[in-house]
């Protein structure tokens, strides 16, 4: 005995998957980082409790004489980006 399952209802199960997946981007905080925004430094804004997977950084013009630590529990799929703010 088999069961046929209408080409309607599989359609729906696959795209309901599909935004049910790629929700998760949603949550993703951006951080500021410059002369007048809530970080001066990158590190500060790395070693933000808040900071989390997947969160972006965006580093505003400016100097920014450090070293960049990392030292948080970041999974491989979802790093903290840090990029130029443009």
């Amino acid at each position: 005995m088999s069961i046929k399952i209408p080409k309607e209802y599989i359609r729906s199960l696959v795209l309901i998957s599909i935004v049910f997946l790629s929700a998760s981007n949603v949550s993703a905080a951006q951080w500021e980082v410059g002369s007048d925004q809530l970080y001066t430094t990158i590190q500060s804004a790395i070693d933000n409790s808040h900071t989390l997977d997947g969160d972006i950084i965006n580093v505003h013009s400016g100097t920014y004489t450090e070293d960049v630590i990392v030292n948080k529990k970041n999974s491989a799929y979802k790093p903290i980006l840090v990029k130029e703010w443009k």
